[in-house]
């Protein structure tokens, strides 16, 4: 049997695993068939403990993501988490390549069933893995025109409309608006979509990394607004400036500060997908008239 191929943002990859467990909410992004050679190569083993990897810690002391550089940069990164935040034996490991093309993810053994605070431990390490997967994704996504950002994306009638604020301000709200007074609105993710810059056109695709919702579909559609909200007493939209669109986008794109070739490679593709789509700054109540301000500047 082949290993496990998919199809993420067109973009390919196979799991060196041939129990999908660890990557159960990937399913609806399996080929059918296997190939010979994948975009993104992942292989995955699990042991009874996963020793501390030596390197540059380069991530905050306190996020639940550690993220380390390997001792020679060229070698590539550890990302991992553990028990306990940033403490504690760790749960899940992945070991990166340099180019983000190749992977080698680690999960710790417990036995089945095994709880902690009413937590069973063997699906949660499945969770963190499947979060690290989504990193190694993001960034080998470069290769290919592509960068992850935190929106709430929905295609209607064959257009992609990216919602972006920061957590909390309501952009799964107004995902939620279009769906109940429009017809034919597909949400392709409600938290972490991939744009792709393909001959010239900016797409937008569903992944399987969809935040704690996991709301997403395998889906795309040719991006035609991006509409950076904020919450406000009264409804109003603008198109933004190229330029100063640049700078209200990036910060919702996630970018990989560790490294300035491949920064400067995100910054071109964001550029340009701000150069190819227009951008809108929605201040707005979670109500009906929002959602008729986006739809007459696309219908």
């Amino acid at each position: 049997m082949g290993l496990p191929c998919f199809d993420i943002a067109g973009i390919s990859l196979n799991a060196d695993n041939q129990n999908l467990a660890v990557l159960s909410r990937m399913n609806g992004y399996l080929l059918p068939h296997t190939l010979k050679q994948t975009d993104i190569r992942f292989s995955f083993e699990t042991r009874d403990y996963i020793p501390s990897p030596q390197g540059r810690m380069i991530s905050d002391d306190h996020s639940s993501i550690q993220w380390m550089e390997k001792p020679l940069a060229q070698d590539g990164y550890f990302i991992y988490t553990c028990a306990q935040g940033a403490r504690g034996e760790i749960l899940a490991l992945v070991d990166v390549q340099a180019d983000w093309r190749s992977a080698h993810g680690v999960t710790l053994n417990v036995p089945e069933g095994f709880s902690q605070h009413g937590v069973e431990i063997e699906n949660y390490i499945w969770s963190c893995m499947q979060i690290l997967t989504g990193i190694v994704f993001r960034y080998g996504a470069l290769h290919f025109q592509g960068v992850a950002i935190h929106a709430s994306t929905i295609k209607w009638r064959d257009q992609g409309i990216a919602f972006c604020a920061p957590s909390g301000t309501g952009k799964s709200t107004q995902v939620k608006l279009w769906q109940k007074y429009k017809d034919d609105v597909t949400v392709l993710n409600d938290d972490n979509p991939i744009v792709r810059v393909i001959a010239d056109q900016a797409m937008i695709f569903g992944t399987p990394w969809s935040g704690s919702a996991h709301i997403n579909r395998n889906d795309s559609a040719p991006l035609t607004a991006i509409i950076l909200l904020e919450q406000a007493e009264t409804n109003s939209l603008a198109r933004v400036a190229q330029e100063e669109a640049v700078f209200k986008f990036i910060p919702r794109v996630f970018l990989p500060y560790y490294n300035k070739t491949y920064l400067d490679l995100a910054l071109n593709i964001v550029e340009t997908v701000v150069r190819i789509v227009p951008v809108y700054a929605l201040k707005c109540r979670p109500d009906q008239e929002a959602v008729e301000l986006v739809y007459q500047c696309l219908k």
